[in-house]
């Protein structure tokens, strides 16, 4: 993804022992090493900061933000055999689970952003497992 990081673009920098700070992309390096796959690019803390010259910090580059979306965990998502997205929504009497198609967006971690006609924030899904499930399917809540 090194082709959409830009100059100016944010940068989120985790410290040791906790905690982050923000720092903006100064510069992106054109050329990947063919040996390793890498790329450089280089970023501005804020002076006076934790972060020391040459220390290896792990950091996080915001390539594109979608407000107020709804994310479900990457192993919620199953493709059928034509390979379209799809969750298992479980009933409000949590006896049943039904398979619904969605539209996957944006990633980062291991969220992923899901969009769907009807989906609504604070259904319950199956987060696991969800890939032996027919379209409707009796199921048992556990771990409640």
């Amino acid at each position: 993804e090194i082709g959409n990081v830009k100059i100016g673009q944010v940068a989120k920098i985790e410290l040791t022992g906790g905690g982050s700070i923000s720092a903006e992309v100064t510069f992106v390096d054109p050329t990947i090493d063919p040996a390793t796959g890498l790329d450089s690019v280089d970023v501005a803390v804020p002076q006076g900061s934790a972060v020391k010259i040459g220390q290896f910090v792990h950091a996080e580059i915001v390539l594109e933000q979608q407000p107020d979306c709804l994310a479900v965990p990457a192993g919620a998502i199953v493709l059928d055999s034509l390979g379209r997205a799809q969750i298992a929504i479980v009933s409000d009497d949590q006896r049943t689970a039904s398979m619904q198609f969605v539209d996957i967006g944006l990633r980062q971690a291991d969220l992923v952003q899901v969009s769907a006609q009807g989906l609504q924030a604070g259904e319950t899904i199956v987060t696991g497992g969800a890939y032996g499930l027919l379209s409707r399917t009796g199921i048992r809540v556990v771990g409640q």
